[in-house]
């Protein structure tokens, strides 16, 4: 119940001018002309529909808070390189960058690989060099596959007998309205100079990703945000504490799965992708909040079908 009254922060200048006029109105006019019941009723008509309106904005309009989960296996094999195991058509960023992406992060990795032969691998130290490499590997190619595969969030899909036809916008010329947020900023946000990596090596033509109109992204703290007057999105990369050795069997199906008979120099690992979405109380009551949701289902649809 705390703050139950308290309308979002953006709405309280106006709201603060209405009440302002108010009072103004009730000292100026209401109070020099009580014996008019014209008057009088029509200015408590009046500051009973101003409390109505500021009640149903405090208590009607809410956050929506959202959270999906994906469920990746990845593997780091004897020469160094992260992997991705996905149950069917692997995002393309990744099997073309995986290896460029993976020697971004050696240092990390030869740590973890000098530690793992001398039998303390998952020291909280070293398990720490790990979680780094595979957190930089997977936020890179988070985005790196939008650009690849869902770089415009308008982005269109036609359906023929033949195949399918996607139209969308790759450069900030096109963007109109919309935010575009190009490779050197998301570059930036990552900190790819530093590794000597750049997202701009992807096989993709886009030049950046076109998004919702405002839209911002950053990285605090291992998360990736991006914010927008709409909503807020959080992903982050949370790696879970079992890890194994063992090798693959084709199940019959076309599918990999785990063969425990199997010993292989391979380590398996299991990273959960958690996607964390906000639908700002601001904008809970606007027609255009459909098409962001519309945007989060293709986004989330985009990630599970890349990496899961």
């Amino acid at each position: 119940m705390k703050n139950i009254f308290i309308p979002p922060v953006s709405f309280l200048v106006p709201l603060i001018i209405i009440a302002v006029g108010l009072t103004w109105a009730c000292y100026s006019i209401v109070l020099k002309n009580l014996n008019s019941k014209d008057i009088v009723f029509s200015f408590s008509a009046m500051a009973a529909a101003f409390a109505m309106f500021y009640l149903n904005i405090s208590l009607s309009m809410k956050d929506e808070a959202q959270r999906f989960v994906i469920n990746t296996h990845a593997v780091l094999t004897e020469d160094l390189v992260i992997d991705v195991i996905v149950k069917g058509r692997k995002s393309n960023y990744i099997v073309t960058e995986r290896e460029k992406l993976s020697r971004a992060v050696g240092s990390e990795l030869a740590k973890f690989k000098s530690a793992q032969e001398a039998g303390n691998q998952f020291d909280d130290d070293n398990y720490s060099n790990l979680i780094s490499a595979v957190e930089y590997f997977y936020l890179n190619s988070i985005l790196g596959s939008l650009l690849v595969d869902f770089p415009d969030w308008q982005m269109t899909e036609v359906s023929f007998k033949g195949g399918q036809s996607t139209s969308f916008n790759y450069k900030k010329a096109g963007a109109g309205d919309n935010a575009f947020i190009d490779v050197e900023r998301l570059d930036a946000v990552m900190g790819n100079a530093s590794k000597g990596y750049t997202l701009g090596g992807a096989v993709t033509v886009a030049q950046g990703l076109t998004l919702p109109p405002g839209t911002a992204i950053s990285r605090k703290d291992g998360t990736l945000l991006i914010e927008n007057p709409f909503l807020r999105l959080a992903i982050d990369v949370d790696v879970a504490g079992n890890f194994s050795y063992a090798g693959f069997r084709n199940d019959g199906e076309g599918k990999l799965v785990i063969d425990c008979a199997k010993i292989t120099k391979n380590l398996n690992f299991y990273p959960n992708i958690n996607v964390h979405a906000v639908l700002k109380k601001e904008r809970s009551g606007n027609p255009a909040q459909a098409e962001y949701i519309k945007w989060l289902d293709r986004l989330n649809r985009s990630l599970k079908e890349g990496f899961e």
